[in-house]
């Protein structure tokens, strides 16, 4: 065993000796707390009573359902009609549940819920955060027992230390504590859960004392605990950013884990300068509960060197613009408001806060068009200070031909890509030209002259014939991409046939259809029976053309 890995295993040693017991508290906390929502409490009708069942205490009892014309039951007090699956609350412990219909019930069923829960002790200089997975079973004749297994620990240490161990288990079913994860489908995820409440009294006096966590808890339910404290490890600012009811922001960053995208100087003291937005932006912040759009939206203003009134910032938020987009087609030739004035005048609506999703889609669709169009304006070195230019009159006309500009462009650039890439299929044309040449009731088929014929091929007809697969089969000899026009109008694309020797491999024509399927393939079985009379009487063009 080599000295760093004979290191890890005393280091793993000792802190599974020094790790401290489970606190009774613990174990009563689960069976009253956690599981307190889980419990099923059996019923059978008998008249106007009904007998019950509680799992959780084993108690039976019984209670009225219907009022009775006695005195007696008169005074009695009535509950609601039990129902299959109703929720309901145990008369004798108080334990929340289920109802379950005897009859419908076999006795020998047994129901399992499970639960995640963490608990933190102190761990000499640091903290220990372990993570439980707790299986609770009950059935009909069986009492209630609980499996509980500590499932990964992970130790907070001074210095920003981090260490994580996990539970595993051998073939041989043997357990035992490791440093490492095992990967794969065996990796130990530590998932959302519930916060031992004693935790919170253990931490302090600790570095881990006031981080936010127990108000994340109360606000989110179940948290990844262990998650939440190893951000805090990395980034201090989260107790700020939680006490100050920035949840938007919290939420993002537990699910990102990307800090330097929202903490601009980790050296700062004022929120404003953590954040890198003006002062007057975080009263604004917490209104909106730290919502993530708006804080990158106040971090872009404030790179900008500017200040936009609110409603604009609010227009901004609600049409979720990409912000990057705006930042470099489109406010490097305007102003954010003249933006929003021509997407609306566009649109042919005014934004509110008020307005219906319908109406925020339709804004969003256009202006997601606009700054499309700035875009490939910007791209084609097209001069933005120029209106005619930023600011077309007929936006889904202007649209529509800068798409086309730029398809024109990708289609002439992948030309000059595949000729220069596959130079054998114009070589071959000639000898393949007249072993493949047919013309025949007002249709005719060749060979395609090069692999820029054949990708304009497939751009017209919008099929898939101009991929590289198909050019590299036939500028190898392993098939060969055939031609198939109307005799009148030989240049326009109609039919795009793959042929091995003399084995059609598939044909197609625009969209993938087979136009005149029952014409078309009585015309190629025709044309393949001339290829083999072909081969017959002249095998050695047979042999050199199909390669």
């Amino acid at each position: 065993m080599g000295k760093s890995n004979k290191r890890r295993k005393e280091e793993l040693q000792e802190r599974k000796a020094n790790i401290q017991p489970i606190p009774k508290e613990f174990y009563t906390w689960v069976e009253k707390e956690l599981y307190k929502r889980v419990s099923h409490i059996y019923y059978k009708r008998n008249g106007k009573r009904a007998d019950f069942h509680c799992v959780s205490c084993g108690a039976d009892y019984q209670k009225l359902i219907r009022r009775s014309d006695s005195l007696l039951g008169q005074l009695e007090e009535v509950i609601p009609v039990p129902k299959h699956n109703m929720p309901c609350r145990c008369a004798v412990c108080g334990a929340e549940g289920v109802y379950k219909a005897s009859g419908k019930i076999k006795d020998d069923i047994i129901y399992g819920v499970r639960e995640k829960c963490y608990i933190g002790q102190k761990y000499k200089d640091g903290v220990v955060i372990r993570y439980f997975e707790i299986e609770k079973t009950f059935g009909k004749k069986q009492k209630v027992e609980y499996r509980m297994e500590e499932i990964a620990r992970n130790f907070f240490l001074p210095g920003k230390k981090i260490i994580k161990d996990y539970r595993l288990q051998d073939f041989f079913g043997k357990i035992d504590w490791h440093d490492h994860n095992v990967g794969g489908l065996q990796n130990i995820c530590q998932k959302e859960g519930s916060v031992y409440p004693g935790s919170y009294e253990s931490l302090k006096g600790t570095f881990l004392e006031y981080t936010g966590l127990q108000e994340y808890e109360k606000r989110a339910g179940k948290v990844k605990a262990a998650k939440y404290l190893e951000l805090y490890m990395r980034c201090p600012h989260l107790e700020m950013l939680e006490k100050t009811g920035m949840y938007d922001t919290i939420d993002y960053l537990m699910q990102s884990f990307d800090i330097g995208e929202i903490i601009k100087d980790e050296t700062a003291r004022r929120p404003a300068d953590i954040l890198a937005v003006w002062p007057d932006r975080i009263s604004m912040l917490r209104k909106v509960k730290g919502c993530i759009k708006m804080l990158k939206i106040f971090q872009l203003e404030r790179h900008k060197g500017i200040h936009w009134p609110d409603d604009v910032c609010y227009a901004v938020c609600g049409l979720r613009l990409d912000l990057l987009l705006l930042e470099t087609a489109a406010l490097e030739y305007m102003t954010v408001r003249k933006f929003l004035n021509r997407v609306q005048k566009y649109a042919g609506a005014e934004y509110t806060e008020e307005m219906c999703w319908q109406g925020k889609g339709v804004l969003r669709s256009t202006a997601m068009k606009y700054l499309d169009y700035l875009q490939m304006r910007q791209a084609r070195g097209y001069d933005l200070h120029n209106t005619i230019f930023a600011y077309p009159e007929d936006l889904e006309r202007a649209h529509g031909q800068m798409v086309e500009e730029v398809n024109t462009e990708q289609r002439e650039k992948r030309v000059q890509e595949v000729e220069e890439k596959f130079p054998v299929i114009k070589k071959r044309y000639e000898k393949l030209y007249q072993y493949y040449y047919y013309a025949a009731e007002g249709l005719l088929i060749r060979p395609a002259k090069s692999a820029a014929e054949i990708v304009r091929e497939g751009q017209i007809l919008h099929h898939c014939v101009g991929g590289n697969r198909y050019l590299g089969n036939h500028n190898q000899g392993r098939s060969v991409i055939l031609l198939l026009r109307h005799a009148n109008i030989p240049e326009e694309p109609y039919i795009t046939v793959e042929i091995k020797r003399t084995e059609i491999v598939q044909w197609y024509g625009a969209y993938d259809k087979k136009p005149d399927q029952q014409k078309i393939e009585s015309w190629l079985k025709n044309y393949i029976w001339h290829l083999r009379q072909a081969d017959r009487t002249d095998k050695e063009i047979t042999i050199r053309a199909a390669g």
